[in-house]
Protein backbone atom coordinates (compact mmCIF):
# COMPACT_ATOMS: atom_id res chain seq x y z
CA UNK A 1 0.00 0.00 0.00
CA UNK A 2 1.22 3.50 -0.78
CA UNK A 3 1.65 5.46 2.43
CA UNK A 4 -0.12 8.75 2.85
CA UNK A 5 1.42 10.74 0.01
CA UNK A 6 0.86 14.13 1.56
CA UNK A 7 2.57 13.13 4.79
CA UNK A 8 5.45 11.64 2.78
CA UNK A 9 5.90 14.88 0.88
CA UNK A 10 5.76 17.07 3.97
CA UNK A 11 8.18 14.92 5.93
CA UNK A 12 10.66 14.59 3.07
CA UNK A 13 10.68 18.32 2.32
CA UNK A 14 11.25 19.19 5.98
CA UNK A 15 14.13 16.71 6.15
CA UNK A 16 15.75 17.93 2.92
CA UNK A 17 15.51 21.60 3.92
CA UNK A 18 17.06 20.78 7.28
CA UNK A 19 19.87 18.89 5.56
CA UNK A 20 20.53 21.54 2.89
CA UNK A 21 20.10 24.75 4.86
CA UNK A 22 19.95 23.77 8.55
CA UNK A 23 16.45 25.27 8.80
CA UNK A 24 13.59 23.73 10.78
CA UNK A 25 10.44 24.27 8.77
CA UNK A 26 7.47 24.25 11.11
CA UNK A 27 4.82 23.51 8.48
CA UNK A 28 4.81 22.49 4.82
CA UNK A 29 1.46 23.43 3.29
CA UNK A 30 0.07 21.47 0.36
CA UNK A 31 -2.84 22.53 -1.79
CA UNK A 32 -4.71 20.93 -4.66
CA UNK A 33 -4.42 23.36 -7.61
CA UNK A 34 -7.57 24.20 -9.51
CA UNK A 35 -5.66 23.80 -12.76
CA UNK A 36 -4.52 20.17 -13.18
CA UNK A 37 -1.62 21.46 -15.31
CA UNK A 38 -0.15 22.70 -12.03
CA UNK A 39 -0.14 19.23 -10.56
CA UNK A 40 -2.32 17.27 -8.17
CA UNK A 41 -0.51 18.80 -5.21
CA UNK A 42 1.60 21.93 -4.87
CA UNK A 43 3.64 23.69 -2.20
CA UNK A 44 5.05 27.23 -1.89
CA UNK A 45 7.41 26.40 1.00
CA UNK A 46 10.46 27.55 -1.00
CA UNK A 47 8.95 31.01 -1.40
CA UNK A 48 8.54 31.26 2.36
CA UNK A 49 12.16 30.45 3.21
CA UNK A 50 13.90 32.38 0.42
CA UNK A 51 14.93 35.31 2.67
CA UNK A 52 16.26 33.00 5.37
CA UNK A 53 18.24 30.89 2.89
CA UNK A 54 19.36 33.89 0.86
CA UNK A 55 18.70 32.25 -2.50
CA UNK A 56 16.23 32.62 -5.33
CA UNK A 57 13.13 30.48 -4.58
CA UNK A 58 13.43 28.75 -7.99
CA UNK A 59 16.98 27.71 -7.10
CA UNK A 60 15.86 26.45 -3.67
CA UNK A 61 12.97 24.52 -5.21
CA UNK A 62 15.26 22.81 -7.70
CA UNK A 63 17.76 21.84 -5.00
CA UNK A 64 14.94 20.32 -2.96
CA UNK A 65 13.46 18.47 -5.93
CA UNK A 66 16.86 17.03 -6.86
CA UNK A 67 16.77 15.05 -3.59
CA UNK A 68 13.05 14.38 -3.41
CA UNK A 69 11.45 11.00 -4.08
CA UNK A 70 7.86 10.09 -3.12
CA UNK A 71 6.07 6.79 -3.65
CA UNK A 72 3.04 7.20 -5.86
CA UNK A 73 4.31 10.42 -7.50
CA UNK A 74 5.10 10.18 -11.20
CA UNK A 75 6.46 13.67 -11.86
CA UNK A 76 7.80 16.50 -9.70
CA UNK A 77 8.35 19.88 -11.35
CA UNK A 78 9.46 23.36 -10.40
CA UNK A 79 7.29 26.25 -11.55
CA UNK A 80 7.79 30.00 -11.28
CA UNK A 81 8.13 31.80 -8.99
CA UNK A 82 9.20 28.84 -6.82
CA UNK A 83 6.38 26.31 -6.57
CA UNK A 84 6.98 22.56 -6.39
CA UNK A 85 4.22 20.66 -8.19
CA UNK A 86 3.50 16.94 -7.81
CA UNK A 87 1.73 14.68 -10.29
CA UNK A 88 0.34 11.33 -9.16
CA UNK A 89 1.53 8.20 -10.91
CA UNK A 90 -0.58 5.42 -12.35
CA UNK A 91 0.07 3.27 -9.30
CA UNK A 92 -1.60 5.90 -7.13
CA UNK A 93 -4.71 6.16 -9.31
CA UNK A 94 -5.21 2.41 -9.34
CA UNK A 95 -4.71 2.06 -5.63
CA UNK A 96 -6.94 4.98 -4.73
CA UNK A 97 -9.86 3.53 -6.69
CA UNK A 98 -9.28 0.13 -5.10
CA UNK A 99 -9.12 1.61 -1.60
CA UNK A 100 -12.53 3.22 -2.08
CA UNK A 101 -14.01 0.03 -3.53
CA UNK A 102 -12.75 -2.00 -0.56
CA UNK A 103 -13.80 0.46 2.15
CA UNK A 104 -16.64 -0.73 4.37
CA UNK A 105 -17.16 2.73 5.83
CA UNK A 106 -15.46 6.10 5.70
CA UNK A 107 -14.29 7.28 9.13
CA UNK A 108 -11.51 9.86 9.08
CA UNK A 109 -10.19 9.65 12.63
CA UNK A 110 -8.23 12.77 13.53
CA UNK A 111 -7.32 11.39 16.99
CA UNK A 112 -9.20 14.29 18.58
CA UNK A 113 -11.61 11.96 20.44
CA UNK A 114 -13.52 14.63 22.35
CA UNK A 115 -16.90 14.09 23.94
CA UNK A 116 -19.27 16.70 22.53
CA UNK A 117 -22.71 17.84 23.59
CA UNK A 118 -24.39 19.63 20.70
CA UNK A 119 -27.58 21.46 21.58
CA UNK A 120 -29.75 22.81 18.79
CA UNK A 121 -33.31 23.80 17.85
CA UNK A 122 -34.52 24.04 21.47
CA UNK A 123 -37.64 25.86 20.33
CA UNK A 124 -40.43 26.73 22.73
CA UNK A 125 -43.09 23.97 22.66
CA UNK A 126 -45.75 26.51 21.84
CA UNK A 127 -46.45 25.59 18.23
CA UNK A 128 -45.09 24.18 15.02
CA UNK A 129 -41.44 24.52 14.05
CA UNK A 130 -40.89 27.20 11.43
CA UNK A 131 -38.23 27.58 8.80
CA UNK A 132 -35.70 29.23 11.09
CA UNK A 133 -35.90 26.18 13.33
CA UNK A 134 -35.45 23.96 10.27
CA UNK A 135 -32.15 25.53 9.30
CA UNK A 136 -30.97 25.32 12.90
CA UNK A 137 -32.05 21.67 13.07
CA UNK A 138 -30.37 20.40 9.90
CA UNK A 139 -27.23 22.38 10.63
CA UNK A 140 -26.93 21.06 14.20
CA UNK A 141 -27.67 17.51 13.09
CA UNK A 142 -25.04 17.73 10.34
CA UNK A 143 -22.42 19.03 12.77
CA UNK A 144 -23.11 15.99 15.00
CA UNK A 145 -22.75 13.62 12.05
CA UNK A 146 -19.51 15.22 10.88
CA UNK A 147 -17.95 15.29 14.35
CA UNK A 148 -18.69 11.58 14.74
CA UNK A 149 -17.19 10.97 11.33
CA UNK A 150 -13.79 12.23 12.45
CA UNK A 151 -13.71 10.06 15.56
CA UNK A 152 -15.51 12.04 18.27
CA UNK A 153 -18.26 10.90 20.62
CA UNK A 154 -21.30 13.16 20.29
CA UNK A 155 -24.66 13.51 22.05
CA UNK A 156 -27.31 15.67 20.43
CA UNK A 157 -29.60 17.50 22.84
CA UNK A 158 -32.87 19.42 22.68
CA UNK A 159 -33.46 21.85 25.54
CA UNK A 160 -37.21 22.23 26.04
CA UNK A 161 -38.03 25.80 27.09
CA UNK A 162 -41.04 24.85 29.18
CA UNK A 163 -40.65 27.03 32.27
CA UNK A 164 -41.38 30.56 31.10
CA UNK A 165 -44.42 32.79 30.68
CA UNK A 166 -44.81 31.52 27.13
CA UNK A 167 -46.17 28.26 28.55
CA UNK A 168 -48.92 30.06 30.40
CA UNK A 169 -49.68 31.99 27.22
CA UNK A 170 -49.93 28.68 25.40
CA UNK A 171 -52.48 27.38 27.89
CA UNK A 172 -54.50 30.60 27.77
CA UNK A 173 -54.56 30.55 23.96
CA UNK A 174 -55.81 26.97 23.71
CA UNK A 175 -58.36 27.62 26.44
CA UNK A 176 -59.59 30.70 24.55
CA UNK A 177 -60.21 28.80 21.30
CA UNK A 178 -61.80 25.87 23.15
CA UNK A 179 -64.24 28.12 25.03
CA UNK A 180 -64.96 29.94 21.81
CA UNK A 181 -66.24 26.68 20.36
CA UNK A 182 -68.59 26.45 23.31
CA UNK A 183 -69.91 29.90 22.51
CA UNK A 184 -68.09 31.49 25.46
CA UNK A 185 -66.50 34.74 24.36
CA UNK A 186 -63.43 36.09 26.16
CA UNK A 187 -60.80 38.65 25.41
CA UNK A 188 -57.93 37.08 23.53
CA UNK A 189 -54.96 36.75 25.90
CA UNK A 190 -52.20 39.30 25.61
CA UNK A 191 -49.17 37.69 23.88
CA UNK A 192 -51.35 34.71 22.99
CA UNK A 193 -50.82 32.41 19.99
CA UNK A 194 -53.18 32.36 17.02
CA UNK A 195 -51.48 29.69 14.92
CA UNK A 196 -53.56 27.03 13.22
CA UNK A 197 -51.88 24.33 15.29
CA UNK A 198 -53.17 26.03 18.46
CA UNK A 199 -56.69 26.12 17.08
CA UNK A 200 -56.40 22.49 16.02
CA UNK A 201 -55.52 21.45 19.57
CA UNK A 202 -58.55 23.35 20.87
CA UNK A 203 -60.72 21.56 18.30
CA UNK A 204 -59.27 18.22 19.36
CA UNK A 205 -60.14 18.91 23.00
CA UNK A 206 -63.65 19.95 22.00
CA UNK A 207 -64.17 16.84 19.85
CA UNK A 208 -62.91 14.53 22.57
CA UNK A 209 -64.37 16.12 25.69
CA UNK A 210 -67.21 18.36 24.53
CA UNK A 211 -68.14 20.70 27.37
CA UNK A 212 -66.42 18.63 30.07
CA UNK A 213 -63.33 20.84 30.21
CA UNK A 214 -64.98 24.24 30.34
CA UNK A 215 -64.25 24.61 34.06
CA UNK A 216 -60.65 23.39 33.86
CA UNK A 217 -58.01 25.91 34.80
CA UNK A 218 -55.31 27.10 32.42
CA UNK A 219 -52.82 24.54 33.77
CA UNK A 220 -54.78 21.66 32.30
CA UNK A 221 -54.91 23.31 28.85
CA UNK A 222 -51.22 24.18 29.09
CA UNK A 223 -50.15 20.61 29.83
CA UNK A 224 -52.41 19.12 27.19
CA UNK A 225 -51.11 21.48 24.51
CA UNK A 226 -47.52 21.05 25.69
CA UNK A 227 -47.67 17.27 25.26
CA UNK A 228 -49.29 17.56 21.83
CA UNK A 229 -46.82 20.17 20.58
CA UNK A 230 -43.82 18.22 21.83
CA UNK A 231 -45.10 15.07 20.15
CA UNK A 232 -45.52 16.98 16.88
CA UNK A 233 -42.06 18.56 17.15
CA UNK A 234 -40.51 15.11 17.49
CA UNK A 235 -42.52 13.81 14.52
CA UNK A 236 -41.52 16.68 12.24
CA UNK A 237 -37.86 16.43 13.22
CA UNK A 238 -37.93 12.72 12.47
CA UNK A 239 -39.27 13.53 9.00
CA UNK A 240 -36.17 15.72 8.61
CA UNK A 241 -34.00 12.69 9.52
CA UNK A 242 -33.33 14.10 13.00
CA UNK A 243 -33.64 12.23 16.28
CA UNK A 244 -32.12 13.61 19.47
CA UNK A 245 -30.12 11.55 21.93
CA UNK A 246 -31.28 13.64 24.91
CA UNK A 247 -34.33 15.79 25.69
CA UNK A 248 -33.89 18.10 28.68
CA UNK A 249 -36.74 20.06 30.25
CA UNK A 250 -36.07 23.50 31.68
CA UNK A 251 -38.66 22.70 34.35
CA UNK A 252 -36.58 19.75 35.51
CA UNK A 253 -33.77 22.10 36.47
CA UNK A 254 -36.06 23.71 39.02
CA UNK A 255 -37.68 20.45 40.08
CA UNK A 256 -34.24 18.99 40.85
CA UNK A 257 -33.21 22.21 42.62
CA UNK A 258 -30.31 22.58 40.21
CA UNK A 259 -30.79 26.32 39.72
CA UNK A 260 -30.57 27.05 43.43
CA UNK A 261 -27.57 24.74 43.83
CA UNK A 262 -25.69 26.53 41.09
CA UNK A 263 -26.45 29.91 42.60
CA UNK A 264 -25.03 28.68 45.88
CA UNK A 265 -21.88 27.54 44.07
CA UNK A 266 -21.52 30.92 42.41
CA UNK A 267 -22.01 32.63 45.76
CA UNK A 268 -19.10 30.67 47.28
CA UNK A 269 -16.87 31.95 44.49
CA UNK A 270 -17.75 35.54 45.32
CA UNK A 271 -19.32 36.38 41.95
CA UNK A 272 -22.87 36.98 43.23
CA UNK A 273 -24.07 40.15 44.89
CA UNK A 274 -27.38 41.85 45.79
CA UNK A 275 -28.49 45.20 44.45
CA UNK A 276 -31.94 46.79 44.20
CA UNK A 277 -33.44 43.70 45.89
CA UNK A 278 -32.21 41.58 42.98
CA UNK A 279 -29.46 38.95 42.74
CA UNK A 280 -26.69 39.66 40.22
CA UNK A 281 -23.84 37.69 38.68
CA UNK A 282 -20.62 39.64 38.14
CA UNK A 283 -20.23 38.60 34.50
CA UNK A 284 -18.25 41.78 33.74
CA UNK A 285 -15.33 40.15 35.59
CA UNK A 286 -15.00 37.79 32.63
CA UNK A 287 -16.28 38.39 29.09
CA UNK A 288 -19.47 40.39 29.45
CA UNK A 289 -19.86 44.14 29.11
CA UNK A 290 -22.01 44.37 32.25
CA UNK A 291 -23.32 42.28 35.15
CA UNK A 292 -26.52 40.24 34.74
CA UNK A 293 -29.57 39.56 36.92
CA UNK A 294 -30.11 36.00 38.14
CA UNK A 295 -33.11 36.59 40.40
CA UNK A 296 -35.44 39.55 40.01
CA UNK A 297 -36.70 41.72 42.85
CA UNK A 298 -40.04 39.86 42.76
CA UNK A 299 -38.21 36.63 43.63
CA UNK A 300 -38.54 35.03 40.18
CA UNK A 301 -35.50 33.62 38.43
CA UNK A 302 -34.45 34.95 35.04
CA UNK A 303 -33.90 32.80 31.94
CA UNK A 304 -30.23 33.39 32.47
CA UNK A 305 -30.33 31.67 35.86
CA UNK A 306 -31.65 28.43 34.39
CA UNK A 307 -29.17 28.69 31.48
CA UNK A 308 -26.31 28.88 33.97
CA UNK A 309 -27.56 25.75 35.74
CA UNK A 310 -28.19 23.97 32.46
CA UNK A 311 -24.72 24.49 31.03
CA UNK A 312 -23.08 23.51 34.27
CA UNK A 313 -25.19 20.36 34.31
CA UNK A 314 -23.86 19.45 30.87
CA UNK A 315 -20.28 19.74 32.09
CA UNK A 316 -21.20 17.69 35.16
CA UNK A 317 -22.45 14.94 32.84
CA UNK A 318 -18.91 14.48 31.56
CA UNK A 319 -18.77 16.38 28.28
CA UNK A 320 -15.42 17.83 27.30
CA UNK A 321 -16.91 20.28 24.81
CA UNK A 322 -20.26 22.05 24.52
CA UNK A 323 -21.65 23.39 21.26
CA UNK A 324 -24.84 25.47 21.19
CA UNK A 325 -26.52 26.36 17.90
CA UNK A 326 -28.38 29.67 18.26
CA UNK A 327 -30.25 32.09 16.05
CA UNK A 328 -28.73 35.38 14.92
CA UNK A 329 -30.75 37.33 17.48
CA UNK A 330 -28.88 35.60 20.34
CA UNK A 331 -25.43 36.89 19.43
CA UNK A 332 -25.31 39.24 22.41
CA UNK A 333 -26.06 36.36 24.78
CA UNK A 334 -22.81 34.49 24.14
CA UNK A 335 -20.49 36.36 26.47
CA UNK A 336 -22.80 36.22 29.48
CA UNK A 337 -23.04 32.41 29.21
CA UNK A 338 -19.27 32.15 28.72
CA UNK A 339 -18.85 34.33 31.80
CA UNK A 340 -21.09 32.10 33.91
CA UNK A 341 -19.15 29.03 32.77
CA UNK A 342 -15.88 30.69 33.80
CA UNK A 343 -17.35 31.72 37.14
CA UNK A 344 -18.30 28.09 37.81
CA UNK A 345 -14.71 27.01 37.24
CA UNK A 346 -14.99 25.60 33.72
CA UNK A 347 -12.94 26.68 30.73
CA UNK A 348 -14.91 29.02 28.47
CA UNK A 349 -12.82 27.67 25.58
CA UNK A 350 -14.79 24.44 25.90
CA UNK A 351 -18.02 26.31 25.14
CA UNK A 352 -18.76 27.15 21.50
CA UNK A 353 -21.73 28.97 19.99
CA UNK A 354 -22.62 28.61 16.32
CA UNK A 355 -24.87 31.36 15.01
CA UNK A 356 -27.47 30.60 12.34
CA UNK A 357 -28.72 33.49 10.25
CA UNK A 358 -32.25 33.93 8.96
CA UNK A 359 -33.99 32.32 6.03
CA UNK A 360 -35.96 34.31 3.50
CA UNK A 361 -38.66 32.28 1.82
CA UNK A 362 -39.25 33.00 -1.84
CA UNK A 363 -42.30 31.79 -3.71
CA UNK A 364 -43.00 32.93 -7.25
CA UNK A 365 -40.12 35.38 -6.81
CA UNK A 366 -41.85 37.04 -3.87
CA UNK A 367 -40.75 37.00 -0.24
CA UNK A 368 -43.15 35.23 2.13
CA UNK A 369 -43.76 37.16 5.34
CA UNK A 370 -43.61 35.18 8.57
CA UNK A 371 -45.11 35.84 11.97
CA UNK A 372 -45.56 33.04 14.48
CA UNK A 373 -48.07 34.75 16.75
CA UNK A 374 -50.30 35.86 13.93
CA UNK A 375 -50.38 32.35 12.61
CA UNK A 376 -48.99 33.28 9.19
CA UNK A 377 -45.57 31.66 9.51
CA UNK A 378 -44.30 29.08 7.04
CA UNK A 379 -43.73 25.90 9.00
CA UNK A 380 -41.56 22.88 8.31
CA UNK A 381 -44.76 20.86 8.17
CA UNK A 382 -46.08 23.11 5.39
CA UNK A 383 -42.99 22.70 3.24
CA UNK A 384 -42.65 18.96 3.76
CA UNK A 385 -46.03 18.61 2.06
CA UNK A 386 -44.47 20.02 -1.13
CA UNK A 387 -40.74 19.29 -0.86
CA UNK A 388 -38.98 16.18 0.37
CA UNK A 389 -36.69 16.27 3.40
CA UNK A 390 -33.55 15.72 1.32
CA UNK A 391 -34.16 18.89 -0.67
CA UNK A 392 -34.96 20.91 2.44
CA UNK A 393 -31.79 19.73 4.16
CA UNK A 394 -29.59 20.49 1.17
CA UNK A 395 -30.97 23.99 0.59
CA UNK A 396 -30.57 24.88 4.26
CA UNK A 397 -26.99 23.59 4.27
CA UNK A 398 -25.70 24.78 0.90
CA UNK A 399 -24.64 28.18 2.23
CA UNK A 400 -22.50 29.07 5.22
CA UNK A 401 -24.58 29.31 8.41
CA UNK A 402 -23.46 32.89 9.05
CA UNK A 403 -25.10 34.12 5.84
CA UNK A 404 -28.77 34.67 5.18
CA UNK A 405 -30.40 32.25 2.77
CA UNK A 406 -33.02 32.97 0.13
CA UNK A 407 -34.88 29.68 -0.03
CA UNK A 408 -36.56 29.36 -3.41
CA UNK A 409 -39.46 26.94 -3.00
CA UNK A 410 -40.02 26.54 -6.73
CA UNK A 411 -36.35 25.76 -7.40
CA UNK A 412 -36.30 23.14 -4.65
CA UNK A 413 -39.26 21.40 -6.29
CA UNK A 414 -37.65 21.20 -9.74
CA UNK A 415 -36.40 17.86 -11.01
CA UNK A 416 -33.65 19.00 -13.34
CA UNK A 417 -30.03 20.12 -13.33
CA UNK A 418 -30.98 23.57 -12.02
CA UNK A 419 -31.79 21.97 -8.66
CA UNK A 420 -28.41 21.14 -7.07
CA UNK A 421 -29.56 18.26 -4.86
CA UNK A 422 -31.43 16.66 -7.75
CA UNK A 423 -28.26 17.03 -9.82
CA UNK A 424 -26.21 15.21 -7.15
CA UNK A 425 -28.74 12.46 -6.48
CA UNK A 426 -29.18 11.95 -10.21
CA UNK A 427 -25.44 11.24 -10.51
CA UNK A 428 -25.83 8.50 -7.90
CA UNK A 429 -28.89 7.08 -9.67
CA UNK A 430 -27.13 7.22 -13.03
CA UNK A 431 -24.29 5.13 -11.65
CA UNK A 432 -26.75 2.68 -10.08
CA UNK A 433 -28.30 2.12 -13.52
CA UNK A 434 -24.85 1.72 -15.07
CA UNK A 435 -23.79 -0.82 -12.43
CA UNK A 436 -26.99 -2.78 -12.99
CA UNK A 437 -26.24 -2.97 -16.71
CA UNK A 438 -22.67 -4.05 -15.92
CA UNK A 439 -23.99 -6.81 -13.68
CA UNK A 440 -26.12 -8.05 -16.55
CA UNK A 441 -22.88 -8.25 -18.55
CA UNK A 442 -21.28 -10.17 -15.66
CA UNK A 443 -19.03 -7.23 -14.78
CA UNK A 444 -18.61 -6.19 -11.15
CA UNK A 445 -16.39 -3.65 -9.37
CA UNK A 446 -13.09 -5.43 -8.76
CA UNK A 447 -10.39 -4.13 -6.42
CA UNK A 448 -7.89 -6.66 -7.78
CA UNK A 449 -7.41 -4.61 -10.93
CA UNK A 450 -4.10 -2.76 -10.53
CA UNK A 451 -2.73 -1.92 -13.94
CA UNK A 452 -5.41 0.18 -15.58
CA UNK A 453 -4.28 3.09 -17.72
CA UNK A 454 -6.64 5.92 -16.93
CA UNK A 455 -7.52 8.83 -19.18
CA UNK A 456 -6.87 12.44 -18.16
CA UNK A 457 -10.56 12.84 -17.31
CA UNK A 458 -10.43 9.75 -15.12
CA UNK A 459 -7.25 10.90 -13.40
CA UNK A 460 -8.92 14.24 -12.64
CA UNK A 461 -11.89 12.45 -11.05
CA UNK A 462 -9.73 10.08 -9.00
CA UNK A 463 -7.57 12.94 -7.77
CA UNK A 464 -10.75 14.75 -6.74
CA UNK A 465 -11.99 11.65 -4.90
CA UNK A 466 -8.70 11.67 -3.00
CA UNK A 467 -9.51 15.11 -1.55
CA UNK A 468 -12.73 13.86 0.07
CA UNK A 469 -11.23 13.00 3.50
CA UNK A 470 -9.66 16.44 3.74
CA UNK A 471 -13.00 18.09 2.89
CA UNK A 472 -14.82 16.08 5.57
CA UNK A 473 -12.23 16.86 8.25
CA UNK A 474 -12.27 20.53 7.30
CA UNK A 475 -16.08 20.65 7.33
CA UNK A 476 -16.20 19.03 10.76
CA UNK A 477 -13.43 21.04 12.41
CA UNK A 478 -14.60 24.37 11.01
CA UNK A 479 -18.33 23.53 11.47
CA UNK A 480 -18.97 24.14 7.76
CA UNK A 481 -21.28 21.44 6.36
CA UNK A 482 -21.78 23.51 3.21
CA UNK A 483 -18.27 22.38 2.19
CA UNK A 484 -19.74 18.89 1.76
CA UNK A 485 -22.53 20.32 -0.40
CA UNK A 486 -19.99 22.12 -2.59
CA UNK A 487 -17.79 19.06 -2.91
CA UNK A 488 -20.65 16.75 -3.88
CA UNK A 489 -21.94 19.21 -6.46
CA UNK A 490 -18.48 19.46 -8.03
CA UNK A 491 -18.09 15.66 -7.98
CA UNK A 492 -21.49 15.22 -9.63
CA UNK A 493 -20.48 17.78 -12.28
CA UNK A 494 -17.27 15.87 -13.00
CA UNK A 495 -19.18 12.62 -13.33
CA UNK A 496 -21.98 13.98 -15.53
CA UNK A 497 -19.40 15.48 -17.89
CA UNK A 498 -17.41 12.22 -17.89
CA UNK A 499 -20.56 10.13 -18.46
CA UNK A 500 -21.50 12.21 -21.50
CA UNK A 501 -17.98 11.97 -22.96
CA UNK A 502 -17.12 8.38 -22.18
CA UNK A 503 -19.46 5.61 -23.23
CA UNK A 504 -18.77 2.55 -21.16
CA UNK A 505 -20.48 -0.08 -23.23
CA UNK A 506 -19.42 0.23 -26.83
CA UNK A 507 -17.33 -1.84 -29.23
CA UNK A 508 -14.36 0.49 -29.08
CA UNK A 509 -14.09 0.63 -25.29
CA UNK A 510 -11.51 -1.80 -23.93
CA UNK A 511 -11.39 -0.32 -20.44
CA UNK A 512 -14.85 -1.32 -19.21
CA UNK A 513 -13.65 -2.75 -15.89
CA UNK A 514 -11.70 0.39 -15.04
CA UNK A 515 -14.67 2.62 -15.86
CA UNK A 516 -16.99 0.47 -13.75
CA UNK A 517 -14.52 0.71 -10.87
CA UNK A 518 -14.38 4.50 -11.15
CA UNK A 519 -18.17 4.78 -11.33
CA UNK A 520 -18.57 2.59 -8.26
CA UNK A 521 -15.98 4.64 -6.34
CA UNK A 522 -17.79 7.86 -7.24
CA UNK A 523 -21.11 6.39 -6.17
CA UNK A 524 -19.72 5.35 -2.77
CA UNK A 525 -18.31 8.80 -2.09
CA UNK A 526 -21.54 10.53 -3.15
CA UNK A 527 -23.55 8.26 -0.87
CA UNK A 528 -21.18 8.74 2.06
CA UNK A 529 -21.05 12.50 1.57
CA UNK A 530 -24.84 12.79 1.45
CA UNK A 531 -25.20 10.58 4.53
CA UNK A 532 -22.68 12.75 6.39
CA UNK A 533 -25.17 15.64 6.15
CA UNK A 534 -28.30 13.54 6.65
CA UNK A 535 -29.42 13.22 3.03
CA UNK A 536 -30.36 10.01 1.25
CA UNK A 537 -28.71 8.79 -1.91
CA UNK A 538 -31.15 7.48 -4.54
CA UNK A 539 -30.86 4.58 -6.95
CA UNK A 540 -33.84 5.61 -9.05
CA UNK A 541 -34.86 9.10 -10.18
Amino acid sequence: MIANIEEQIKGSIKSIIKSLYDIDVEQVELESPNDVNNGNLSTNVCLKITKIVGKNPMEIAQEVVDQLEVDGIDTIEVKKPGFINFFYGNEFFNQKVNEIIEAQEFIFDTNEHNYYNVEYVSANPTGDLHLGHARNAVYGDSICRLLRKIGNKVDSEYYINDAGSQMNNLGLSVQYFYLQKLGIELDFPEDGYRGQEIQDIASEIYNEYGEDKKDEDVVWFREYAYAKNLEEIKRILKELHIEFDIWTSERSLYEKNMVEENLNTLATKGDIYSQDDAMWLATSKYFDDKDRVLKKSDGNYTYFASDVAYHMDKFNRGYSNLIDVWGGDHHGYINRVKSSISSLGQSADKFEVLIIQMINILQNNERVKMSKRSGTSVTIKDLLKEIDADSLRYFFLMRSADTQVDFDIELAKQQNADNPIYYIQYAHARIAKLLQKALEENIKPDSNISNEEFSDNEKEIIAFLNTYPKVVVNAANKRLPHLICNYLYDLASLYHRYYNQEHVFNDKNTNVNGKINIAFAIQKIIKDGLNSIGINAKDNM
